[in-house]
């Protein structure tokens, strides 16, 4: 399992914490990206804090457009996204949370 970890000395994180733990739904922009949640962390049972987003090859998103995401996703709360993401008419993405 992959142990590389990134940030500085504060905030770093294990690289198998961003691993598709427990997906449960996903949702797809009108250019064929598909946004996932990410329930937990893989091999564990404490929430994952990110998302996962994948291009339409299937690879991870890596904001090769300028207005393509990056995946995984932090930040904004994401906690146990779990059963909620819905992509509205604007293609904004929302994802739901246990937080």
């Amino acid at each position: 399992m992959d142990d590389r970890r990134e940030g500085g000395r504060h905030g770093q994180r294990r690289a198998r914490d961003e691993l598709l733990g427990g997906p449960a739904n996903l949702a797809f922009d009108s250019a064929g990206y598909a946004w996932l949640t990410n329930n937990v962390k893989q091999g564990q049972t404490s929430s994952s804090d990110v998302a996962i987003v994948l291009k339409p090859n299937g690879k991870p998103a890596d904001g090769d457009a300028d207005w393509a995401p990056t995946s995984p996703l932090r930040g904004g709360g994401l906690l146990g996204t779990g059963f909620g993401v819905v992509v509205d008419p604007l293609e904004n993405v929302w994802f739901g949370n246990v937080g």
